[in-house]
């Protein structure tokens, strides 16, 4: 996969099990929002492809595909309106339980009810009344809303402190549908608590797809990686 004759990826191959939690990581420019991007055909492969219940993803109707994942970008996308509105956005059927369900999960609920006007909050266009974590807790209810098959978190916590993030994975490991997760992040300390990691070098290729423990024995990226964020006893540097 690429663009102007430069390919992002290169001879990548993995399979993902039904409610398995990958994380992915790399360096900037690896590829990583570029691999997740094909799920939902925001691009088509060159060459190669992407399969999902092992049918190519281009053989399905493009607005099947994409009313199953719920994908969570670093820049959340608000719009002017209630708070409630921006998260109903993901299911504009649902009810008040599923409504604060999200946010509870997306950890957003406490905030709105501490606001004078709830769930009524006014958001400003781009949300620029509100933190980016904030922002980005909104978006991430407003993917949850629509009980998502995958869910695509795309370095989507950057702006949320380790505790809050560590909070919204485990909201999202007790959901009592199990998505699979897709998890984008350049910290190890998130990723780890993934099933499986797939870590991509320089190159766009897999440097290696395994769990935390056996990547820090054989996957060269992921050991520098590692080493830049964890001290010797594993414990990120945040905590330290």
């Amino acid at each position: 996969y690429g663009s102007n004759g430069n390919d992002v990826l290169r001879d990548v191959s993995f399979s993902v099990g039904a409610g398995e939690k990958i994380g992915i990581i790399g360096s900037t420019g690896s590829g990583k929002s570029s691999l997740v991007s094909l799920i939902p055909r925001l691009y088509d492969t060159k060459e190669g492809t992407v399969y999902l219940d092992n049918h190519p993803v281009q053989a399905l109707d493009v607005r099947h595909v994409r009313n199953q994942i719920g994908y969570v970008t670093q820049q959340a996308i608000l719009f002017s309106g209630s708070i409630a509105t921006n998260i109903l956005q993901g299911n504009a059927d649902a009810d008040v339980d599923a409504l604060e369900d999200a946010a509870r999960s997306g950890l957003i609920h406490d905030f709105i009810t501490s606001t004078e006007e709830g769930y009524n909050h006014l958001v400003k266009s781009k949300g620029t009344n509100l933190s980016g974590g904030q922002k980005q807790r909104v978006s991430i209810a407003r993917a949850l809303i629509r009980q998502p098959r995958i869910l695509i978190l795309d370095d989507a916590t950057s702006a949320v402190d380790l505790s809050s993030e560590r909070l919204i994975l485990k909201a999202i490991d007790e959901l009592p549908y199990r998505p699979t997760l897709l998890c984008i992040s350049q910290k190890i300390a998130t990723v780890r608590r993934m099933d499986k990691i797939l870590v991509l070098d320089n190159n766009g290729m897999i440097d290696g797809f395994d769990t935390h423990e056996k990547l820090l024995a054989t996957s060269k990226v992921y050991q520098e990686i590692a080493s830049s964020q964890l001290d010797l006893g594993g414990v990120p540097h945040e905590q330290a």
